[in-house]
């Protein structure tokens, strides 16, 4: 991942990962991290959740770095997340820990994801799947619960509602009458807030909650993570 300092003078199943990072700017009040995977994941991890032990195979979940699929530009680098949503409640998630941060301090994070789709607007496929951001203290885990069944150690809500840790900022429909893939860019209308930890650091994540009783494959072009210190 290339790494980029900019002075502002103004004030202001599956755990895969790659390494890198992505383009950092720094601010007096925050950071600015933008991910574009041009030639790995970026250090972010895939994980998968609200399903039964077992069901993994006939789901084929799939997470990792790859290029863009046609039509778009198949040079331009992307992580995908892919799985048959056979449990009527599938979560694939991505997630990333931010460090270097001033200790106990609140931020607002601002997203902005772009990836691309072939659900074709109109269509559950598309306007069932749910685009979710969010953060945490706690590193995002998918685990087993009393009944054995997957699901996440975080408050991520359940489909189109959000929850403490994650909030809902679109569906995946590519906005067309086209089942080709096509790129789509969703962003936080207000600040996501979160207090970091001790050493400065907090878990960032990004998911589609399943509707959808069927296949969905998303390819994450860039994920935009705007931060900024504010008072409690």
């Amino acid at each position: 991942m290339r790494k980029t300092w900019m002075a502002v003078l103004t004030g202001t199943l599956l755990m895969l990962g790659g390494c890198g990072g992505g383009t950092t700017y720094t601010q007096n009040t925050g950071s600015h991290y933008v991910y574009d995977f041009a030639v790995n994941t970026e250090g972010w991890q895939g994980g998968f959740s609200d399903y039964a032990p077992g069901q993994e195979a006939a789901m084929q979940l799939r997470y990792g770095f790859t290029r863009l699929p046609a039509p778009l530009d198949e040079s331009d680098g992307a992580v995908v997340l892919s799985g048959i949503n056979i449990s009527d409640d599938l979560f694939m998630y991505m997630k990333n820990k931010i460090t270097g941060l001033d200790a106990n301090t609140t931020y607002n994070l601002n997203f902005s994801v772009q990836f691309a789709s072939n659900a074709p607007a109109g269509s559950l496929a598309g306007e069932g799947v749910y685009l979710k951001v969010g953060a945490s203290n706690i590193e995002p885990q998918s685990v087993p619960d009393a009944s054995g069944r997957y699901t996440m150690n975080i408050d991520k809500g359940n489909q189109a509602a959000g929850g403490q840790h994650m909030r809902v900022i679109g569906n995946v429909s590519n906005d067309s009458n086209s089942t080709d893939y096509r790129l789509k860019r969703l962003s936080t209308g207000t600040p996501f807030k979160l207090r970091t930890d001790e050493n400065g650091s907090l878990w960032v994540i990004v998911g589609t909650d399943s509707a959808y009783d069927g296949q969905t494959t998303i390819f994450y072009n860039q994920v935009d993570i705007e931060m900024a210190k504010t008072s409690e």
